[in-house]
């Protein structure tokens, strides 16, 4: 009876092996509501969906998930990308726990709503509150920014003393950000001073350095001396065995036009074909993306348009593989520059 006994057992061990191998019984796994969470939250974000944002939010209070980071970040980032960073605020402030990314994530998306007041308060409170994290390198990187965009140059430098302080100034990220911000502020000989004392250099520090003196060049009338050292720091770049990025050219390509009349205009000009010619050997507006392409594009259809040789502008219109509506300003602009007007109309059309 007993042997009897454990056959059966044995038997009914089998068969339930058997059964869970089987795949005419297989279960459907259960789907993390986090992870679902998350997704429907990038959702939002990629087909700008308000609506499906709060229905995330909502979701996440029924599940009890407004307090896990990744979500509190995912919502403040929601919400400030659709203009609603009082919203993000109040996400934010319902957290009990803040860590540095959050607060990197409320910091940014003032910066892109342009709340530059309430920037400065975050970030004063993350320096001196007991409660909230330190800054980082991050933080810095976007605070520049921010300041470069108010164009408040003493407090940017008090930034840099705190950066100095926080011993984060030597990080390549962040002094390419404080270079950008001094060149944005006008403020020339503390970006090169900055420039010079950075123990590495990338592509990106020469980019900040060529754009503050690009920007001088072009608002400044007595520019001979910026123009000059424009173009020896672009031998320096070259010299160091860097190439210049998509960004490099369309910066440097905002100098190249004029009427070609002068010599000065001829010169601008030819380093403007010269431009273009590097664009092309290295796939510039090819290795980008679609995006760099349009860029690209209407910097050259600009450059040509101003030096009187429309026509060329206009191959170069029609050789791009997406055309938006930046690229169709750019060649009606280049024809109503050279008086093109019947051109630019039936452009327009």
């Amino acid at each position: 009876m007993i042997a009897f006994s454990r056959i059966s057992a044995l038997k009914n061990c089998c068969f339930r092996s058997i059964q869970r191998a089987s795949p005419f019984h297989s279960t459907v796994p259960a789907v993390d509501p986090l992870i679902s969470l998350l997704n429907l939250l990038e959702r939002s974000i990629e087909t700008h969906s308000l609506k499906l944002s709060q229905q995330s939010h909502s979701r996440a209070r029924r599940l009890g998930l407004t307090q896990h980071p990744l979500i509190a970040q995912k919502l403040i980032f929601s919400c400030c990308q659709f203009k609603r960073p009082f919203d993000a605020r109040l996400v934010f402030d319902s957290l009990l726990v803040k860590n540095t990314h959050i607060c990197n994530t409320l910091l940014s998306g003032y910066g892109k709503n342009e709340l530059f007041v309430e920037s400065l308060e975050l970030f004063r409170d993350m320096a001196g509150s007991s409660i909230l994290p330190l800054p980082d390198d991050f933080t810095f990187s976007v605070l520049f920014k921010i300041i470069g965009d108010s164009g408040e140059v003493l407090l940017g430098k008090m930034v840099h003393a705190r950066s100095v302080k926080n011993a984060l100034v030597l990080d390549t990220v962040v002094g390419n950000s404080l270079m950008s911000m001094y060149g944005r502020c006008g403020s020339f000989d503390d970006s090169l001073k900055l420039f010079d004392e950075m123990p590495f250099r990338n592509v990106s520090s020469w980019n900040a350095l060529i754009s503050g003196y690009v920007k001088v060049t072009i608002e400044d009338r007595d520019d001979s001396f910026y123009k000059y050292k424009l173009w020896d720091f672009v031998k320096g770049m070259q010299n160091e065995g860097l190439k210049f990025d998509a960004f490099t050219v369309s910066t440097l390509l905002s100098l190249c036009g004029g009427g070609a009349i002068s010599d000065d205009s001829r010169k601008k000009c030819g380093h403007g074909r010269e431009l273009h010619s590097y664009i092309v050997r290295n796939g510039l507006d090819m290795s980008s993306g679609l995006d760099s392409d349009v860029h690209l594009g209407c910097c050259l259809i600009d450059m040509y348009s101003k030096s009187g040789k429309v026509d060329v502008g206009r191959r170069v219109f029609d050789r791009l593989k997406r055309k938006n509506i930046f690229a169709w300003t750019a060649m009606i602009n280049g024809y109503v520059h050279c008086a093109k007007f019947d051109d630019a109309l039936f452009l327009f059309s």
